[in-house]
């Protein structure tokens, strides 16, 4: 009996917690932003004998200081770290890694100009994200994979996925985010589902996990001349968020990305994580 009441005062003391989440932004501090892709591909092999497998990872990073503005806050921000791997039935086809200089390796001259990219990110009092500023488009190419539009949509990603007020432990928001891409008519949009699961004390701070859960409608794809239709399924993962900073410290997603090309299918099982940091710049 007094076990049961345990649990039932435990319970209600739970739902009774709550957070502000809303994105902070200060200046005169350090952010750093560092995204790693993972991505298992099968796909049918044309000659027969299986399928075939293709392993890919990618991991990119960019940092730089923050300022007071008129508007609120603003982030001048540089790639510092680019690294790529893909990986054909066993065999390496691919590497790049920008800590380490090759200059036999034709990707080294590719990505130099991603390398050189600075830009900055304004945002309002109110921690929501407002523009991309000083953003010289003219230095990227087609192979880089990156536009101004798709790079926009990433900044800004952050401060659509919280509602910027108080929520109560088990609370449920909806979010639709649109994140355009070369090639995808319309860009791909997601429906997301967030939880706020829990407020607990970590290393005596304040944090918060937002558990998601997602569906993506159908996209029509071009490339190269040719019609694809692209959907993901099972996509899950969580957020961890610094009341008190205002920010995002980690964010893990996992998903299935299916490509239907004629009467061929090819399946991605994919999984994302970024580290997020902020600390004070050194005087």
């Amino acid at each position: 009996m007094f076990a049961a009441a345990a649990v039932v005062l435990v319970s209600g003391s739970a739902m009774a917690q709550s957070a502000d989440l809303t994105m902070k932004w200060k200046s005169g501090h350090q952010y750093t932003i560092k995204q790693s892709i993972g991505l298992d591909m099968t796909m049918p092999n044309p000659q027969g004998g299986g399928d075939m497998a293709t392993k890919m990872t990618m991991v990119m990073g960019m940092q730089g200081p923050s300022a007071k503005d008129e508007k609120g806050t603003i982030v001048d921000m540089k790639f510092d770290t680019i690294s790529m791997n893909m990986a054909m039935g066993g065999n390496v086809i691919m590497s790049y890694d920008s800590t380490k200089p090759d200059p036999e390796n034709p990707m080294d001259k590719a990505m130099a100009p991603l390398l050189e990219l600075k830009f900055k990110t304004l945002y309002g009092k109110d921690g929501k994200f407002i523009e991309l500023k000083d953003f010289d488009e003219k230095m990227l190419t087609p192979e880089m994979g990156l536009t101004k539009e798709s790079l926009e949509s990433v900044m800004k990603q952050q401060s659509q996925m919280i509602p910027h007020r108080e929520v109560k432990v088990g609370e449920i928001w909806e979010a639709n985010i649109i994140a355009p891409m070369q090639g995808f008519e319309g860009g791909l949009s997601c429906n997301y589902d967030f939880k706020l699961s829990s407020v607990k004390e970590v290393e005596g701070k304040q944090i918060a996990r937002i558990d998601f859960n997602a569906d993506m409608e159908k996209v029509k794809v071009k490339k190269n001349g040719v019609d694809m239709v692209l959907r993901a399924k099972n996509i899950e993962g969580h957020f961890l968020f610094d009341v008190k900073e205002g920010q995002f410290t980690e964010s893990k997603a996992f998903f299935d990305m299916v490509v239907e090309l004629k009467s061929m299918e090819m399946m991605m099982q994919m999984n994302m994580e970024i580290e997020f940091g902020n600390s004070p710049l050194k005087k």
